[in-house]
């Protein structure tokens, strides 16, 4: 379908060579990922020994939440091409590297030599991590933020399909994202699908309709013991205050619902992730001890109206967050 601009007739763009897609996502990727990213070309950079044999295209690393940075291995793909015979198997061995500490070390150990010896990428990671240490950091986002994305050029069903049969790899670690360029005469315009803050908050789980196939244990899985018992402790402390509410485990995310969604819990690695639908101010007003993480439009409109990011790191104060219910619950 055409699309226009100032006039312009715009046509979607066919690649014809997938490099030339590559570049076309390599100029552009802080436009499509945001200013706090950077994507390595590692198809340059490193040999395919260090990953087990295969090379991803990039290494992304993303600092939108500093506190959290994310780490993944990049994909770029024609959607012409073969899912069964080239995108399934080269995600596959990306899988394996995550399981894989000898391949991790080495990565993080190129990686390390690679970002110091050039001064441009030593101070760009030195202005996203501050004072710490590189290699340390470099290590523990690879085995803490272990994510593949995928960026195709137009639909590409299988994934989806895939990713319901193999929840544990393809169901939580790849995103998949889908880039394109439509051109007019002296135009360019791009667009890409889902929104990548959003993949970046709640993985490919855009849609709030109840997934009964999901449940709390899915979340559970790779997740230390203490943080599970963080989780078990924020629940039974908002079911004891408010026992007409639902816990809803969804693929993304658990939602707190009575007869609509009013609160949401993502349970990460070394914190849980609390986002009441309240205003921030209300949330500031009540909440000292934990920290508050102000959100975009686009994320605010996805989770369904005002609300901000509350990261929990353990049990401490956790009052505050039955105190900020009330409000919360009072809007249902």
């Amino acid at each position: 379908m055409p699309l226009f601009l100032n006039n312009q007739k715009l046509v979607e763009e066919t690649f014809s060579l997938e490099k030339d897609f590559e570049k076309l996502v390599f100029d552009n990727y802080r436009t499509f990922f945001g200013k706090n990213c950077i994507l390595l070309n590692t198809k340059t950079l490193i040999e395919g020994k260090t990953l087990g044999g295969t090379i991803p295209d990039g290494i992304l690393f993303d600092f939108t939440d500093k506190t959290d940075p994310k780490f993944y291995l990049v994909e770029v793909e024609l959607c012409r091409h073969s899912f069964n015979g080239h995108i399934f198997p080269q995600i596959t061995k990306f899988f394996a590297f995550f399981k894989n500490k000898d391949q991790q070390d080495k990565l993080a150990e190129k990686l390390h030599f690679l970002i110091k010896e050039s001064r441009e990428l030593s101070s760009t990671f030195s202005d996203m991590i501050g004072n710490a240490e590189l290699y340390k950091f470099i290590t523990g986002t690879i085995k803490n933020n272990q994510n593949v994305l995928l960026i195709t050029d137009g639909e590409k069903s299988e994934v989806e399909e895939v990713s319901e049969v193999y929840s544990e790899t393809w169901g939580k670690m790849l995103k998949h994202i889908i880039v394109r360029r439509y051109s007019g005469s002296d135009t360019y315009l791009y667009s890409v699908e889902p929104d990548y803050e959003i993949l970046q908050t709640v993985g490919d789980s855009t849609s709030k309709i109840v997934n009964e196939a999901f449940d709390e244990s899915f979340h559970f899985e790779g997740i230390p013991d203490a943080v599970i018992g963080l989780y078990k402790s924020l629940k039974n402390g908002i079911s004891e205050a408010f026992p007409e509410l639902i816990f809803n485990p969804t693929k993304g995310y658990i939602s707190i619902r009575s007869s609509k969604n009013i609160a949401f819990i993502q349970i990460q690695k070394k914190r849980v992730k609390f986002i009441p639908l309240v205003s921030e101010d209300t949330i500031l007003h009540k909440i000292k001890s934990h920290q508050v993480v102000t959100l975009g439009d686009t994320v605010k409109k996805f989770w369904g109206g005002d609300c901000a990011h509350i990261f929990i790191e353990d049990s401490n104060n956790l009052e505050e967050i039955y105190e900020l219910m009330s409000d919360v619950s009072s809007q249902k």
